[in-house]
């Protein structure tokens, strides 16, 4: 009986390890995330004429911070979207603005970039819906925003606001 156990909690987290790969490979595809992301934005639009409160942006969930990182750091529609690939020569520190009352603003929280007069920031955030996240956003030459937020799990439990509180010290250092 324990091994039939020990059998399915292995192979519900094994499926779960698949959805999420399957999503990232779905996002991976510049097209296909520019196609949700405008789908998203014209829903939105939708939701505003009709005075309700906005969807939230693409949401994509990982296992822990490393692979979020490497996924926001790596994302393609970056590049795909003529923006240089992420270095400290051509991108600049983003500073956490103060707000809410957060005790990480001022601190930096990612990296910014306007390039031929469009930006994109990547960004480490923390709110209590989500936990800790990247958040990255996009525009495109016709000016619209894609939005992405990166969850993951801290040491397979969800992310604190202490546990975020931490991975700021750390990239402030």
């Amino acid at each position: 009986m324990r091994a039939l156990i020990i059998y399915f909690l292995f192979t519900s987290y094994a499926f779960a390890i698949c959805r999420g790969f399957q999503r990232a490979e779905e996002l991976l595809d510049t097209r296909r995330f520019l196609s949700a992301s405008n789908e998203h934005l014209l829903r939105n639009e939708e939701r505003r004429r009709h005075r309700l409160p906005p969807e939230s942006e693409e949401i994509l969930q990982l296992n822990d911070i490393n692979q979020a990182r490497s996924f926001a750091h790596n994302f393609p529609a970056i590049r795909d979207l003529g923006f240089p690939p992420l270095s400290a020569n051509t991108w600049t520190p983003h500073i956490k603005r103060a707000v809410g009352g957060s005790r990480a603003g001022g601190l930096k929280d990612g990296w910014k970039i306007n390039h031929n007069g469009r930006y994109a920031v990547i960004r480490l955030d923390f709110d209590p819906q989500k936990g800790m996240h990247y958040n990255i956003e996009l525009e495109d030459s016709a000016r619209r925003t894609h939005k992405l937020a990166i969850e993951f799990n801290c040491n397979n439990r969800p992310c604190t606001e202490a546990d975020y509180m931490r991975t700021m010290a750390t990239l402030n250092r």
